[in-house]
């Protein structure tokens, strides 16, 4: 009898050489949802191969990334299109393909009289997890996610916000599953926590399909392997994360300049200013976001192409010099480009 666990009957629990058993991705193809009474559909086409390794989606609230998560995780029926797993439909065979398949919702919430170790063995049952491998796996998932010792035998009601996070990533990752979906998986925890979870996400997911989606670019930064952005229920962009950061090359500007300056940077069509730090009475540090034409170079200085008098008073500073471009600089860029930026400052690491 094969192993619900990892597909191997000898070894519950451990898996096997991923490179030696490639795992299948997951592809979407003109996926399209309509919530009844919607006005607008929450996903629009979108079309996408997910490949092994942490795919990251970014997009403000109401861009489509829960419904995304949702359907992928075949939890929630598209209106159009389909999910493909192993060149079939999984509506097909939706029981088979949830085997492999791990998901934490957004709002996970475990049964609040149950521990933490009694929970797991309830979802393990459900997943179909043979009853001789449950307290060795979820003993072992406990483990992985650092929540051993008392937190383990007490009332699921007593654990802190973020132990309930690693509780909801430890359900997730109980069946060893080969499609790992995470929805704002550090939502509410602390800086710390946040760190440590992340850690998680990318030593455990080695191996697997991992989609996990963010309002915290700097949550992108420490494990993303590609990024995808939805925006108004359409995929805009997938891309290795070198490529995305890279397509902002040279499109990155700071300097000194002066609050009024700033003021008419930040009022520029075509520009966002992603960061002012005052540095004087009057003085900003300000760094922005440019499409190609919106600068020119003067003198080995970038200068925004505005009215004479700004012009010269950067000059007199010696202009916005170009910077390295960050993930957070590429995803401003990428939304100037696609039209889809609302043209306002934003905090630095926040997405609109």
């Amino acid at each position: 009898m094969t192993n619900k666990v990892n597909g191997n009957p000898s070894h519950p629990g451990v898996r096997t050489d991923p490179s030696s058993n490639p795992v299948p991705r997951p592809i979407v193809r003109d996926l399209g949802k309509r919530y009844r009474g919607a006005r607008q559909p929450a996903l629009r086409g979108v079309t996408a191969e997910f490949e092994v390794g942490v795919t990251v989606l970014v997009g403000p609230n109401g861009a489509g990334k829960t419904t995304l998560l949702r359907i992928l995780g075949a939890i929630l029926a598209p209106t159009t299109g389909a999910v493909l797993w192993r060149g079939r439909p999984v509506d097909e065979a939706p029981v088979a393909y949830r085997d492999v398949v791990g998901y934490l919702p957004q709002d996970f919430l475990p049964y609040e009289e149950m521990s933490s170790g009694r929970f797991l063995s309830y979802i393990a049952a459900l997943k179909g997890i043979p009853r001789p491998f449950v307290p060795g796996r979820v003993a072992e998932v406990l483990r992985l996610v650092g929540l051993e010792g008392e937190a383990v035998g007490r009332p699921c009601r007593t654990l802190s916000h973020g132990q309930v996070r690693r509780l909801g990533l430890a359900q997730a990752l109980l069946n060893d599953p080969q499609v790992l979906l995470l929805d704002e998986p550090t939502a509410g925890i602390d800086p710390e926590g946040r760190l440590d979870l992340l850690e998680l996400v990318r030593t455990h997911g080695v191996g697997k399909v991992v989609i996990l989606s963010t309002h915290t670019l700097a949550d992108a930064g420490q494990v993303a392997d590609r990024i995808a952005c939805l925006d108004n229920g359409r995929l805009t962009a997938l891309a290795d994360r070198e490529a995305f950061v890279g397509a902002a090359a040279g499109r990155v500007l700071e300097g000194i300049v002066t609050r009024e300056e700033g003021a008419v940077l930040q009022s520029l069509t075509g520009t966002a200013v992603t960061e002012r730090v005052p540095v004087g009475e009057d003085l900003l540090r300000i760094r922005l976001v440019a499409l190609p034409g919106v600068v020119a170079q003067t003198a080995g200085a970038c200068i925004p192409r505005t009215g004479g008098n700004l012009v010269s008073r950067c000059r007199l500073r010696g202009g916005l010099a170009q910077a390295e471009p960050g993930l957070e600089d590429a995803y401003v860029y990428h939304r100037l480009a696609s039209g889809t930026h609302p043209g306002i400052w934003a905090a630095p690491g926040t997405v609109r």
